[in-house]
């Protein structure tokens, strides 16, 4: 079976004042949702020694339904209880990514797109390398 994980990170070292909390959803093959536990946080752990941030702890992992993986496969869903009102939980929840961190104030935190482009994990900025 295929499931996806969403694991939640705190990046320690940012130009913010406020914490940088990331929530990353990755694939794993497994026989059952225990063991998509434990592939999840131990690909957790690695991602924080690659990256350097801190595994908060948090794993939601989600059976996929779809015998294969294709184009349009939901690899992940969560459903939530709000009294809000759309906008209002996007804005909570989800603020909206500024298209350049420097417009605002704040250094890129740059990663490696692929062999040719560098892009910002906290706005829409990509470079070439």
């Amino acid at each position: 079976m295929w499931y996806s994980a969403k694991c939640i990170f705190r990046h320690i070292e940012t130009d913010s004042r406020r914490q940088m909390f990331e929530e990353r959803i990755t694939l794993h093959k497994a026989e059952d949702w225990d063991a998509a536990i434990e592939k999840a946080e131990v690909n957790a752990k690695q991602y924080c020694a690659d990256v350097d941030c801190e595994f908060t702890g948090f794993v939601d992992v989600f059976e996929l339904f779809d015998e294969k993986i294709k184009d349009e496969t939901e690899v992940y869903s969560s459903m939530q209880d709000n009294d809000l009102e759309s906008n209002a939980y996007l804005n909570q929840f989800y603020p909206e990514q500024p298209n350049d961190c420097e417009s605002i104030g704040k250094s890129h935190r740059w990663y490696n797109k692929d062999d040719k482009l560098n892009g910002c994990y906290h706005c829409r900025v990509v470079t070439k390398r």
